[in-house]
C-alpha cells in the first residue's frame, strides 16, 4: 500500500503514488517540497536542487512540526535522518 497524503482541505486525503515512494527527512534535511492544488487536483512537487548533490536520495518532511516519537506512532518508523535527535532509548517499548 502507498503512503497516503493529508492535502490540507478540511478533512480530505489523496493517494499519490510517485510521492508515496519518497523516504523522509526532517526539515531542514528533506530536499522536496510539495503542496497540492485543488483547482487541477494535483500534487505540485519542487525539488530543490540547490541542496543535492550527486547520488544524494530525493526525500520528503512527513510534516514539519512532526517529532521523531510521532513519526513512530503514526507511521511505524524510527527516524534517522540526522536533521532531528531522533528517539531515545526505551521511548518505543510501549507502544505496540
Amino acid at each position: 500500500m502507498a503512503n497516503c497524503f493529508s492535502i490540507g482541505i478540511d478533512d480530505k486525503a489523496g493517494l499519490f503514488p510517485i510521492a508515496s515512494r519518497f523516504n523522509h527527512s526532517c526539515h531542514p534535511r528533506d530536499n522536496i517540497k510539495y503542496t497540492f492544488d485543488p483547482d487541477s487536483e494535483t500534487l505540485e512537487m519542487v525539488v530543490k536542487v540547490d541542496t543535492i548533490l550527486a547520488g544524494d536520495e530525493l526525500t520528503i518532511s512527513y510534516g514539519t512540526r512532526r517529532t521523531p516519537i510521532d513519526l513512530y506512532y503514526r507511521f511505524g518508523f524510527k527516524c534517522c535522518c540526522g536533521a532531528c535527535p531522533g528517539l531515545k532509548k526505551g521511548e518505543t517499548d510501549y507502544i505496540w
